[in-house]
């Protein structure tokens, strides 16, 4: 089962969490999950839209980096909340990543937001298996 949790002691300044997933497409949502609850009150937001986008990347941290970074650009140029996601990953010399997310446009009246992600960092990144799970540490500057 997935989740993820802030690590308030982990660095000052930015926003660090770790997430579990029973998969890896489990841990990916975890992390989008846990970017966007350093923005918003997740409670708070509808869902009703979809965006869908695909990445490559020649190996996991960097999918995982270009996942996080995806979601916060199109945060910024859309001016949107992801709220949920279905994700599919592919290895085949590299990964392929597929994502089908749920979106609530930003209200600055209706959510209350806490910071804003400016991005994501490499800094002290791990996306590993560890035993019967996925476990990945991430810090995203603000």
């Amino acid at each position: 089962m997935g989740n993820y949790r802030l690590l308030e002691d982990e660095t000052t300044g930015d926003f660090a969490f770790e997430a579990y997933g029973s998969s890896l497409e489990e841990l990916f949502k975890y992390a989008g999950l846990a970017t966007m609850s350093a923005m918003v009150d997740l409670s708070q937001l509808q869902g009703k839209q979809e965006y869908s986008f695909e990445i490559e990347s020649p190996n996991l941290n960097m999918l995982f980096y270009e996942f996080l970074s995806e979601l916060i650009f199109v945060k910024d140029v859309k001016m949107v909340f992801f709220t949920d996601f279905e994700i599919q990953i592919r290895e085949n010399s590299g990964y392929k990543l597929h994502c089908k997310a749920k979106t609530t446009p930003i209200d600055n009246l209706k959510q209350d937001h806490f910071t804003d992600v400016k991005a994501a960092t490499m800094h002290h990144l791990i996306v590993e298996k560890q035993g019967e799970q996925w476990y990945c540490k991430a810090i995203l500057d603000l």
